[in-house]
C-alpha cells in the first residue's frame, strides 16, 4: 500500500491522460498538472461515489475488497472472493485502473492491485455510510457527522466562522453551523452566489423533496458526467447535499430539509419600535482600554489581578472622560476591561504595562482588537460560564443585524430559561464589547439588536464594518488639528499628551503644557524613558509625527516648544559603580561586561559605572568578574566590606 501522491507520480503521462480523460478534465501536456487535478478528486468521497455509479456493482465490490484486506491482490483472488468470472473481473479493474482509483505492481505470479492508501479510506468511509446511513430527513448533528474535523472547520470557514487551528473545537464549529444553516437570509445569500448549474441541480432537488439516487441523474442527458461532478461537488461545498443509502439503490443524494424553508431549531422572532437606551459608539471598549491602561500609567500605580483598583487611580478614572458613557456601574465596567487587558497580556498580573505586549497591540486595527477582545471574553475560565457563554454566543448567530429582539425571548431560546443575574452581567459585557445594543419597547419590554460590529466579531460579516474614526486635537490657545483617521497608536500618544474633552459626535483632545509635562515626568518615572533630553521639543514633535504619519503643522511646532521651552529634566537614577585597581585591569573587566551588561560606562580611569542595576544584574556583573579572575567586593552604604568567593 502506497500513498495515492506516490501512485499518481509514477503513472506515465498517457496513463494520466485517460483518467483525466474519465474524470473529464481539461486536456494537458503536463503530467505534473495531471497529478494536482486529479489527486482531490480521488480523495472527495463524492466523486468516488460518482464514479462507482458510473462503473456499476460490480466496480464497488472489488474496491471493498480490497479496502477490507488492505493488500495487494491477483485478478483471480479477486474473482474468487467475488464469486464472478475472472474475465469480466479483469475488465472492471481495467476501468477501475483508468479511472486512477486503482494501482498495480509486478509479482511472479502476474500482476497484481492494490488500493492507495487515501483511496482505501474514502471507500472505507463509503461504507461505514452504507452500514449506518441517514434518514431523509436527519437532523444537522446527524448530517456534520459525515464530516472529518478538517472537512466541520473547514465548512464552517466557508460560512464565517473565524477558525483558529488548534483552538477552534468540532462543537463549537458544529453549533456555528447549525445557527448559520437555519437563517433564510445566510442561505439565500449562499444560495445567490452559485452557478447557474449548480442552482439548476438545487431547484431541481427541492421539487422532487425526496432523495435522489445518484444513478438516476447520470442518466439524466442534460449531464455530462463532468458537469455532474463539478456541479455536486460545488454544492457539497456549503453542505446543501449530502449522500445516503436507501433500499436497492446504492447511493442517494439527500436535501436537508433546513433549505426547503422548514427549521428545527426555533429562533426569536423580531419587534418593532424599540428606543435605544445607550448611545456609546461600538468600539468604545477598545479604544477605553487604552485610555484606562494611559490613566493607569499616569497615576504612577499599579492594579493588580483580582483586586479593587487602588484611590489613586479611581481618582484618575474619575477625573478623566470616557468613550462609555453610559454605564450605571462605572466601576465594574472598568474592572471588566482590567480583566481583559490582564487576558490579552497587556498587563502583568502585578498590574504594570507590559510594553513589548502593547506595541504589538497597538499595530492592529481597531476592528482587529474588537475581536481579539470578544475572543478573550469569551474563552472564559470560568466554569459557571462554559456552557452558558457559547449557548448565549450561539442564539447570537441567528439574530439578523440590525433587527430588535426581546431579549427574554433570546435567553428562552438559547438557554431553555428566563435570564438570571449572570446572564444580565454577561448581556452587559456584550454591550461594552459593542456586540449588541440594548433598547426599550414602548411597553417597556427589554430588546437587544445584533450590531455590525457584532457581526464582525462573531465572524459572520467578511468585510469591516465602517464607522467615523475621525479625531480632532486642540489646544488651550484655539489651535485645532483635524485627524482623518483615528488609529490605536494616534489614541496611545493621544491620552499620553492630552486630555480627552469629548467623545461624541468627534473624539477630541485637549494638549496644554502641563498634560505634556506631565507626560514627561510619567515616562521619566516609568525608566523606560526613550526620547533625548538634549533637544526634547524636538523629540516630542518627533513623536507624535510618527504616530501621524504626516508632518506637524508650524504652528503646532512652535506650540510643543513653547510648552517645554522651560523643562529642565534632572534624572536621577541608581548606578552600580565597580572600581579596579588600575586603568588595564577595568579595560579588561569593560571588554568582559560589556557582551552582557547593556549601559556601563567608564566613569574615571579606574571606575565603571552600570546604570539602572537591577538585582539579577549586578549577580551578572559578579558572575562575569569572578570568571575573568577578579576578586570582588561588595561595598554597601556605611562602606562595610563583604568579600565574595573567587
Amino acid at each position: 500500500m502506497r500513498p495515492l501522491l506516490v501512485v499518481l507520480h509514477d503513472r506515465p503521462l498517457q496513463s494520466l491522460r485517460a483518467a483525466g480523460r474519465f474524470w473529464e478534465i481539461a486536456p494537458t501536456e503536463s503530467a505534473a498538472e495531471l497529478t494536482g487535478l486529479l489527486y482531490p478528486i480521488l480523495t472527495d468521497a463524492w466523486q468516488v461515489a460518482l464514479a462507482l455509479e458510473r462503473l456499476g456493482e460490480l466496480a464497488e465490490a472489488a474496491l471493498c475488497i480490497l479496502a477490507e484486506r488492505r493488500l495487494p491482490l491477483s485478478p483471480n483472488e479477486i474473482a474468487r472472493a467475488l464469486g464472478r468470472d475472472e474475465g469480466a473481473t479483469i475488465a472492471v479493474l481495467r476501468q477501475l485502473y483508468v479511472a486512477g482509483l486503482l494501482a498495480s505492481e509486478p509479482s511472479g505470479e502476474g500482476p497484481r492491485v492494490f488500493l492507495p492508501n487515501e483511496v482505501a479510506r474514502v471507500i472505507q468511509r463509503l461504507e461505514h455510510e452504507r452500514s449506518d446511513p441517514i434518514g431523509p430527513d436527519g437532523p444537522l448533528p446527524a448530517l456534520f457527522g459525515q464530516l472529518t474535523d478538517h472537512e466541520l472547520l473547514e465548512l464552517a470557514e466557508r460560512y464565517g466562522l473565524a477558525v483558529i487551528p488548534s483552538v477552534t473545537s468540532r462543537d463549537q464549529a458544529l453549533g456555528y453551523l447549525v445557527s448559520r444553516l437555519v437563517d433564510p437570509t445566510v442561505l439565500y445569500r449562499i444560495c445567490t452566489g452559485l452557478s447557474p448549474r449548480a442552482r439548476q441541480l438545487l431547484t431541481h432537488l427541492e421539487s422532487r423533496r425526496a432523495p435522489i439516487p445518484l444513478s438516476e441523474l447520470l442518466r439524466d442527458r442534460r449531464w455530462t458526467f463532468g458537469e455532474l461532478r463539478r456541479t455536486v461537488s460545488e454544492l457539497a461545498r456549503y453542505g446543501l447535499v449530502w449522500r445516503t443509502f436507501e433500499g436497492s439503490a446504492r447511493c442517494l443524494m439527500v436535501l436537508p430539509t433546513l433549505t426547503l424553508g422548514t427549521s428545527s431549531t426555533p429562533t426569536p422572532q423580531p419587534i418593532d419600535d424599540v428606543s435605544v437606551t445607550t448611545q456609546a459608539p461600538p468600539q468604545a471598549a477598545v479604544l477605553d482600554l487604552l485610555l484606562l491602561l494611559a490613566c493607569s500609567l499616569r497615576s504612577g500605580t499599579a492594579w493588580p489581578r483580582e483586586s479593587r483598583p487602588p484611590r489613586p487611580l479611581v481618582a484618575a478614572i474619575a477625573r478623566q472622560h470616557w468613550f462609555w458613557e453610559d454605564a450605571s456601574d462605572s466601576l465594574a465596567y472598568f474592572i471588566f476591561l482590567r480583566r481583559c487587558a490582564g487576558s490579552l497580556g497587556l498587563l502583568t498580573p502585578q498590574g504594570e504595562l507590559a510594553r513589548p505586549r502593547l506595541a504589538a497591540w497597538l499595530r492592529a486595527s481597531f476592528a482587529e482588537q474588537g475581536r481579539r477582545l470578544f475572543r478573550v471574553w469569551s474563552a472564559t475560565s470560568d466554569p459557571r460560564d462554559r456552557e452558558l457563554l457559547p449557548a448565549l454566543v450561539r442564539q447570537l448567530r441567528t439574530l439578523r443585524v440590525g433587527a430588535w429582539y426581546a431579549w427574554n425571548e433570546v435567553v428562552r431560546e438559547s438557554l431553555g430559561g428566563t435570564s438570571s443575574e449572570r446572564e444580565e452581567a454577561r448581556l452587559q459585557e456584550l454591550e461594552w464589547l459593542g456586540i449588541v445594543q440594548r433598547g426599550r419597547t414602548a411597553d417597556g419590554t427589554r430588546a437587544i439588536r445584533l450590531t455590525s460590529w457584532g457581526s464582525w466579531a462573531l465572524g459572520i460579516l467578511r468585510s469591516v464594518p465602517q464607522i467615523d474614526m475621525r479625531a480632532l486635537f486642540q489646544t488651550e490657545n484655539g489651535l485645532t488639528l483635524e485627524l482623518p483617521v483615528l488609529t490605536p497608536e494616534i489614541t496611545w500618544i493621544a491620552s499620553q499628551l492630552g486630555t480627552l474633552q469629548s467623545s461624541r459626535p468627534v473624539p477630541t483632545w485637549l494638549l496644554s503644557a502641563r498634560t505634556v509635562e506631565d507626560f514627561v515626568r510619567t515616562e521619566l518615572r516609568s525608566g523606560s524613558f526613550s526620547l533625548s533630553l538634549t533637544d526634547l521639543p524636538t523629540a516630542v514633535i518627533e513623536l507624535l509625527e510618527r504616530a501621524l504619519g504626516s508632518p506637524l503643522p508650524s504652528s503646532w511646532q512652535e506650540s510643543v516648544r513653547a510648552w517645554l521651552a522651560h523643562s529642565r529634566p534632572a534624572v536621577v537614577r541608581p548606578a552600580l559603580a565597580v572600581r579596579f585597581a588600575s586603568t588595564s585591569d577595568r579595560d579588561q573587566a569593560w571588554a568582559l561586561l560589556e557582551k552582557v551588561v547593556e549601559s556601563i560606562t567608564p566613569l574615571d580611569d579606574t571606575t565603571l559605572v552600570a546604570w539602572l542595576p537591577e538585582t539579577r544584574v549586578r549577580r551578572t556583573i559578579e558572575s562575569v568578574l569572578r570568571k575573568g579572575g577578579f576578586l570582588v567586593e561588595l561595598q554597601d552604604h556605611a562602606g562595610t566590606d563583604h568579600r565574595t568567593k573567587r
